[in-house]
């Protein structure tokens, strides 16, 4: 299982040397504030081009929070672990802005989305490390850097899928192409994690690992090993468990959470839960779509877009943007929509769509009690809350993907993680961005190592104790060779981090 954070810092050295340990917060916090992360998305309308291609694909914009959370000072004391006050004004994982709301634009607005810096015409290779170089954010550049709702997210979400190790997934390769051309950071983008094929439509593939990349925004390369589903028909037609088989072939995929571009990366359970909306919806019909949990939207089927590739190996038409939807709302225009995106009109969007796996109340309580045990030790203190990036400006230009504790512990409370491994990847994710930051030899990096170490053998093991070992004996035995296995698991996963995606 692999999750990197490939972030290119030359001067190590000097940075090492001139860089402050970064911190969180310890001001106290308690379980009343309940915040969540999660994007929301008013829609954008239909357009239409000359060109086939440029037809498929919905064209959405999501509001684009510009969240900025205040932290106290990071000497006081630290308080016991819990959720922090959003009335104090505390920092946290959660994406509370201090800023007013910006209003909320309807579904027939169409706004610009806002140009990235100019870069210079360079490989897209050596552009992407370039945004890695550690520099001194100003306060405004901090606002720009700062992680955006789509990774901020600590809600179970049916919105924009964020990429958990182990997912099964479907890609729409029509979906693919369009947002790569789209795409605003295509330029940021390697230019041979392009469309996997171009000739099928539908594409299975399990994640194997992700690394995150420096912003604005942070982006991700994800890397996917590539499935076939044996018996697609009787699956499609609810009549046989999936019978999934390797291709023995990996990608990497470049992509982001971006205005105005389609999303064609789906968990495999939506899709397949959406297979008899795609069978059964006939023109004419009402439906129902949620744009990012902001709403429900009516709307009728008009026509059906026949013009996609053919899905070869189900003998189906391609399901990308197959229904074309004319809106109730008379001043939103028609859009292209997916069927994982439509329920009949009357029926629970959520009941039918949030239905990826879920790690057990067993799991989720050891993994809780094993965090509040860390959490209430003063070496893991700083891994409580997220760090003050005003406080630290250089961090965002180094660590793409900030995750702290209080960040897992509450996406574990809302049921965001689909299997173990989703948890033990940002525990392990704190770590890699606190060696990535920090000196080595400093107690910021070292701890970091300690904390990721107990956490992963803890809750692999449930049987080991919330402790640390002392004295001699069979016990000290036991958790010496645990940890002597995670630190040779972490050098392997260390020589991986090199070689490239």
């Amino acid at each position: 299982m692999e999750v990197f954070v490939n972030v290119e810092s030359p001067n190590r050295i000097q940075r090492e040397n001139s860089y402050p340990i970064a911190s969180s917060s310890h001001s106290a916090y308690d379980t009343r504030g309940g915040g969540s992360g999660i994007t929301t998305r008013s829609s954008a309308s239909h357009t239409y081009t000359d060109e086939q291609e440029d037809r498929k694909g919905k064209r959405i914009l999501r509001s684009m929070a510009n969240d900025v959370d205040n932290h106290e000072d990071n000497h006081g004391p630290l308080s016991p672990y819990s959720f922090r006050s959003h009335q104090n004004g505390i920092g946290s994982s959660s994406s509370i802005s201090t800023h007013p709301p910006r209003p909320k634009r309807t579904r027939s607005q169409q706004m610009e989305p806002p140009k990235p810096p100019v870069q210079s015409k360079t490989t897209a290779k050596r552009v992407g490390k370039q945004r890695g170089f550690p520099r001194i954010l100003s306060k405004d550049e901090i606002e720009l850097f700062e992680p955006i709702p789509w990774i901020k997210n600590v809600e179970r979400s049916v919105s924009k899928y964020l990429p958990q190790t182990g997912d099964h997934i479907v890609i729409l390769t029509e979906g693919h192409r369009q947002y790569l051309r789209q795409s605003e950071m295509k330029d940021l983008f390697d230019e041979k994690h392009g469309v996997i094929d171009r000739h099928e439509p539908v594409i299975f593939a399990q994640v194997a690992g992700m690394s995150w990349q420096v912003g604005p925004p942070t982006y991700c390369k994800l890397k996917v090993s590539l499935l076939r589903l044996q018996n697609l028909q009787q699956v499609l037609s609810h009549q046989a468990a999936p019978n999934w088989v390797s291709l023995h072939r990996e990608e990497v995929i470049d992509y982001s959470d971006e205005d105005g571009c389609p999303e064609f990366i789906i968990l495999w359970e939506r899709f397949y839960a959406s297979m008899d909306v795609f069978r059964n919806l006939q023109v004419g019909q009402a439906v129902d779509a949620v744009y990012d949990e902001s709403g429900t939207y009516s709307g009728t089927i008009a026509s059906l877009n026949q013009k996609g590739l053919q899905w070869r190996q189900a003998n189906l038409p391609s399901p990308w943007t197959y229904f074309h939807v004319v809106w109730d709302d008379p001043n939103s225009k028609p859009d292209d929509m997916c069927p994982w995106e439509l329920v009949p009109h009357g029926e629970n969007f959520y009941d039918k769509y949030d239905v990826g796996p879920r790690l057990t109340n067993e799991e989720i309580k050891r993994a809780k009690d094993i965090l509040i045990w860390l959490a209430s030790s003063e070496d893991f203190a700083l891994y409580v809350q997220q760090v003050d990036y005003y406080q630290y400006p250089s961090y965002l230009t180094i660590v793409p993907y900030p995750v702290c504790l209080d960040m897992v512990l509450e996406r574990l409370e809302n049921g965001f993680y689909r299997s173990k491994q989703g948890v033990i990847d940002d525990i392990e994710l704190i770590k890699k961005n606190a060696m990535r930051y920090n000196d080595e030899s400093s107690a910021a990096h070292k701890n970091a190592i300690r904390m990721a170490n107990f956490f992963k053998t803890r809750f692999m093991n449930p049987r080991m104790p919330l402790s640390w070992a002392k004295g001699g004996g069979r016990k000290k035995a036991i958790v010496d060779k645990s940890d002597d296995e995670y630190q040779e698991e972490l050098q392997r996963e260390e020589e991986s981090e090199e070689e490239p995606l």
